[in-house]
């Protein structure tokens, strides 16, 4: 083999393979690249509709037709029968009472003040509603309609609406106050159903308002017959009351109608003060003797379209 020679025999011959080396570390994490240029942008959305905004139909409160003898301050509103109506729904309030007749001023009704410690009706002796101009109609099943049974209702808050229906609050306390001493007071009680009734079909013809007793609920409609008249146990609580005779004071120990020292069947008894009297007779079931009750129209609504 020759130095300088190339040819295949002469060439050095290559060794085996040797074993393949391990895997060295990983690299170390390249430097993060630049942030890529921002999109275009997107186009706009369609705008959405206007929501509606309902706005209330509201009358504000206005007096019910009918009721001029009423003298009470404008501070104390809630004396005075009003209507308001806020879209289809009317709302009242006040105290109703059923009239007399002025004694120094015949062929009116009295004028009813109550502020300041003044009330005009409680000295009155007189218990017939006032039927002349300014009073009441009186339906003899046992019931009275304001305003000489006409409408009612104040076209501000009428016109243009006609009621679904009649409508009314059920049987609610009425009462009317008395002396019984030269210092001393109490009331009367009664229970009065006061309702509106529709008139005719028409736009702003209005509704009675109706003051009705527990003797038209005896009256049945079915069997018209009086007989049953002042019969119910609601009269309990109604005042059946004669001039003259004695006032009960339930708060003394000789009254045992509402509890009793002995059990089993015991009879009631009343205490009654010599000191005070009833200064007229009265049945406050009777629609005839009723002048001078009040009771309130608060919580009363009516439907209208």
């Amino acid at each position: 083999m020759s130095k300088d020679c190339k040819c295949k025999e002469c060439l050095p011959k290559r060794g085996e393979r040797g074993p393949r080396g391990y895997v060295g570390p990983a690299g170390k994490d390249g430097i993060d690249g630049n942030q890529g240029a921002k999109g275009d942008s997107g186009n706009n959305g369609q705008d959405g509709q206007d929501g509606s905004s309902p706005v209330a139909d509201d009358t504000g409160w206005w007096d019910l037709i009918g009721m001029d003898y009423y003298n009470v301050p404008a501070s104390l509103p809630r004396l005075k029968p009003q209507a308001r109506r806020i879209n289809n729904i009317i709302y009242f309030r006040g105290e109703v009472i059923v009239p007399i007749e002025d004694p120094s001023n015949p062929g009116q009704p009295l004028e009813w003040t109550y502020a300041g410690g003044i009330d005009t009706y409680l000295d009155q002796t007189d218990i017939a509603p006032f039927t002349g101009p300014g009073g009441v109609s009186i339906i003899t099943s046992g019931s009275l309609r304001f305003n000489l049974g006409a409408n009612v209702l104040p076209p501000e808050v009428i016109t243009g609406f006609t009621m679904e229906v009649g409508l009314g609050a059920g049987f609610r306390p009425s009462y009317r106050s008395i002396r019984t001493a030269p210092s001393t007071t109490t009331i009367l009680g009664s229970l009065a159903s006061l309702g509106f009734s529709k008139i005719g079909t028409m736009p702003g013809q209005g509704a009675f308002l109706v003051w009705g007793l527990i003797r038209d609920a005896e009256e049945s409609i079915v069997v018209s017959n009086t007989a049953g008249n002042h019969t119910s146990s609601f009269n309990n609580c109604i005042a059946h009351v004669r001039e003259g005779e004695f006032v009960p004071k339930y708060s003394n120990v000789g009254t045992t109608e509402h509890s009793s020292p002995l059990s089993g069947v015991e009879e009631d008894d009343k205490y009654y003060d010599p000191n005070q009297t009833y200064p007229f007779s009265c049945n406050a079931n009777l629609q005839t003797e009723i002048g001078g009750f009040r009771a309130r129209l608060d919580g009363i609504t009516i439907f209208v379209e």
